[in-house]
């Protein structure tokens, strides 16, 4: 019996397929990258309806303005209000697009359906969508943690301007009458200055008697300041959106 005993022992000693197996890698990873906040940066998704404005912007205007700003945004402090993010939180966001996130999740294809791979990554997503029409440019970002509930969003809109002047001419002009002027020469002593009154002649002609103003109004003048694409656009609506994402944590 003791014999029978041994051999189950040194059978389940012998036999590594009966061990307590290790956690499976990917656990491990996705705890340690769950550790930091990570956000993916779309590429922004621009639909053009003019045929006037141009729309190229730069490939990263959106990630680059993400990474200088995100800084701006409130967490919580753990004592009931919130904080700058990098007060104590510095170092540990981690921000991707679209050729940098394979090296971090080579596990999904961000450029089918980045939401999708976001929410199954469990990570944040930063989605900006441009609408251009001939009359109005409108930007709006939309900031989605990782369950893709909205934790900011703004909007930037620039429209096409018509201003009229109004404008006057302005003319003055001399006004002349004839007028008829009868003087008497005086005859004068050198030697003592008395004069003596003779007869004289007279002057008729065109005299200066004042001057005249006309005030006309003229057609307005129409100025158009048209709208167009340009990166402070960019930089205005990441300004908005993450000055005012707060972050509450559970």
């Amino acid at each position: 019996m003791l014999s029978h005993f041994l051999f189950i022992m040194n059978f389940f000693a012998c036999n590594p397929t009966y061990a307590e197996e290790p956690m499976p890698t990917d656990l491990a990873i996705i705890v340690e990258a769950n550790k930091d906040f990570e956000l993916y940066v779309a590429p922004p998704n621009i639909v053009n309806h003019s045929e006037a404005i141009i729309d190229t912007i730069p490939k990263d205007i959106v990630f680059g303005y993400a990474a200088t700003h995100y800084h701006m945004m409130k967490i919580d402090n753990g004592h009931g209000g919130h904080e700058p993010f990098n007060l104590n939180h510095k170092g540990r966001f981690l921000i991707y697009n679209q050729d940098t996130i394979q090296y971090s999740w080579e596990n999904c294809n961000y450029k089918l359906d980045y939401m999708k791979c976001a929410f199954d990554n469990n990570h944040w997503v930063l989605e900006t969508n441009v609408t251009i029409t001939d009359e109005q440019i409108v930007i709006s970002s939309h900031l989605y943690d990782e369950r893709l509930q909205i934790l900011g969003k703004s909007t930037v809109t620039n429209t096409h301007q018509i201003t009229y002047v109004q404008r006057q001419k302005v003319t003055q002009s001399q006004q002349n009458s004839m007028v008829s002027v009868s003087q008497s020469p005086t005859n004068c002593n050198q030697n003592n200055g008395s004069c003596t009154a003779a007869p004289g002649g007279s002057y008729s002609g065109p005299m200066q008697t004042g001057n005249q103003t006309i005030t006309e109004d003229l057609p307005p003048e129409k100025i158009e300041i048209p709208v167009r694409l340009l990166e402070k656009h960019f930089q205005q609506v990441s300004l908005r959106l993450w000055s005012g994402v707060k972050i509450d944590l559970y």
